[in-house]
């Protein structure tokens, strides 16, 4: 049995990083005992339930690093922890710090690709990369060697299937028609996710008989309202804020779209594929890994492919034969790859040997 402390800086545990941490934390609390740090943000009801949680003094205010860097040795002194598994560039780099004068081990798993902040990045004895992408940035960075990072892909476990009864209430609520195609998006709703482009180009279809549900909050939420009733396809979007049924959600839905500017490997693709639907995306990150032009979605370049995007996406909404065959391949490639006890088996092979 180790000691693992486990640390993140804002934790929300709507976001994808914070849901990989929890996942992970609980499976490895079977066998070890285990911690958490985080700066700010919600005391998550399922990390008090799995071990004590701790908040860094500062609270996020970076002129009082020293007191983290105090408290954070005192825990490792005190609880004789064995390793920290950092899942942010701010507690990794506290910890190395401390490291040369403590016996931890220092593992940090990157989420994603940050090009301006590469250089104050400290990953410590071992990284765990969620993609291939991220694994070569963390590489190219020329601070570890090959055998020092590993790629483990985000896993989820097999979704739920639902009674007919159990959809009643969200098919009043979105005014479900059968007639009706539905594409479904889920993300914050702020710059990275790039909705004002995937605004633009739905309102460039020919077609009218879709619907797009959008799930998610955040600081652009007034601006694409006012975005798509300018573009008159307001009747067409579907806001619905923050969810915890987006698996009802999918499976009610045809089409998962994305239009990322940029993304480590988000879980909200893998989501889509155990749901069976095939994926329409800007190609940044990791996000190749998982899907195949023609077999599991389609990809394209953010800068110049909008075209193809739109003669995409309306060939699949009129296509429900095409989606059907999509979709089976969408489930295999979810299974063959992305099921949540590989994640838990790489994870585990690497605490052994740290």
């Amino acid at each position: 049995m180790k000691n693992i402390l486990y640390a993140f800086k804002d934790f929300d545990e709507k976001g994808g990083a914070e849901k990989n941490l929890i996942e992970v934390a609980e499976h490895a609390s079977l066998n070890n005992k285990i911690s958490f740090i985080i700066s700010s943000g919600q005391n998550s009801e399922k990390l008090v339930a799995l071990g004590t949680v701790f908040t860094f003094p500062s609270k996020g205010n970076k002129l009082l690093f020293i007191l983290d860097i105090i408290f954070l040795f005192y825990i490792v002194l005190f609880y004789r922890i064995n390793i920290i598994h950092s899942h942010h560039r701010y507690p990794s780099f506290i910890a190395s710090l401390i490291k040369p004068v403590t016996s931890f081990k220092l593992l940090t798993t990157v989420h994603n690709v940050f090009p301006d902040k590469e250089s104050f990045s400290n990953w410590g004895d071992h990284a765990i990369a969620v993609s291939k992408s991220v694994y070569n940035w963390v590489i190219a960075s020329g601070k570890y060697c090959k055998n020092d990072v590993t790629v483990v892909y985000n896993g989820i476990t097999t979704p739920d299937s639902y009674q007919e009864v159990d959809y009643k209430s969200l098919k009043n609520e979105i005014s479900y028609d059968y007639q009706l195609t539905y594409l479904c998006s889920v993300g914050r709703l702020s710059e990275q996710k790039n909705y004002t482009l995937l605004f633009q180009l739905l309102a460039e279809l020919k077609r009218t008989d879709w619907r797009l549900l959008l799930v998610g909050d955040g600081e652009q939420r007034e601006q694409l309202t006012k975005q798509a009733s300018s573009l008159d396809i307001d009747n067409n979007i579907i806001f619905l804020g923050q969810r915890d049924d987006v698996d009802k959600i999918m499976q009610l839905s045809d089409i998962f779209v994305l239009s990322s500017k940029w993304e480590g490997f988000p879980y909200v693709v893998i989501e889509a594929l155990s749901n069976g639907l095939p994926v329409i995306s800007t190609d940044v990150g990791g996000i190749h890994e998982a899907i195949t032009n023609g077999d599991t979605g389609y990809l394209f370049n953010i800068d110049d492919d909008n075209n193809n995007y739109i003669y995409t996406l309306e060939k699949l909404i009129s296509d429900s034969s095409l989606r059907d065959k999509m979709s089976v391949k969408c489930k295999k490639m979810f299974i063959d790859n992305f099921i949540i006890s590989k994640m838990f088996e790489s994870t585990d092979e690497i605490y052994s040997k740290l």
